[in-house]
């Protein structure tokens, strides 16, 4: 597994910049135990060394701005979504405050959501992922997400799970076993506020490449 939570634990490449799917499949290519990176993967929070990003766990800058609306409906008068049918959710820079389980109409056809810099987004309802049977890529990075010991409202996630961002929320802790049994590779919690690494959470993840 390939640990990259803090960016000061990376050695400094003083070639200049790069995207990390190109950088290490470069590196490794052909070698005993080659993962092949992608660009999805680098979209899910491998790091990379560009100008283009906003950090280097990040998405590049126009992924942040403007608004978008794809596989649901978008109600911002009311701060509300709804209907999201899939396959791709895709919901960027609306006034929703939650998303719950009657938010899906049609779950098992969904297999990507994308949540991107919702300033009002900050809970999850309880049974949110539970009809969610498909589901493959989960992005919810820079919202307003706020996880403690105190507010945490259980979930649990679907097996079919194999990327999973976090990054830029208010995430302080999370629940033991919160991933266990899920098919996830990559995990990114950057830019959050741990003050330790959530080993327990981690529990289970046997398909884990990289954090």
């Amino acid at each position: 597994m390939l640990l990259c939570l803090f960016p000061w634990l990376l050695i400094n490449v003083a070639r200049g910049q790069f995207m990390a799917d190109g950088y290490w499949n470069g590196r490794y290519s052909g070698k005993l135990n080659y993962v092949d990176y992608t660009s999805d993967d680098v979209s899910n929070g491998l790091w990379s060394d560009s100008g283009s990003l906003r950090g280097p766990y990040l998405l590049s800058s126009g992924e942040y701005s403007g608004s978008k609306c794809t596989g649901c409906v978008c109600d911002d008068n009311n701060q509300i979504v709804s209907s999201c049918t899939g396959p791709a959710v895709s919901l960027l820079g609306h006034s929703f405050i939650n998303i719950t389980e009657e938010t899906f109409t049609n779950p098992s056809a969904v297999t990507s959501i994308k949540i991107l810099n919702n300033p009002n987004f900050n809970l999850i309802g309880n049974g949110t992922f539970l009809s969610l049977v498909n589901l493959e890529y989960l992005n919810l990075a820079k919202n307003a997400l706020e996880i403690t010991t105190f507010n945490w409202i259980p979930q649990t996630l679907p097996t079919s799970l194999t990327r999973v961002a976090l990054m830029e929320n208010n995430i302080h802790w999370l629940p033991d076993d919160m991933f266990s049994g899920t098919s996830v590779t990559i995990l990114s919690l950057s830019y959050n506020q741990f003050t330790f690494l959530p080993q327990k959470a981690l529990t289970d993840m046997t398909q884990l490449l990289y954090l």
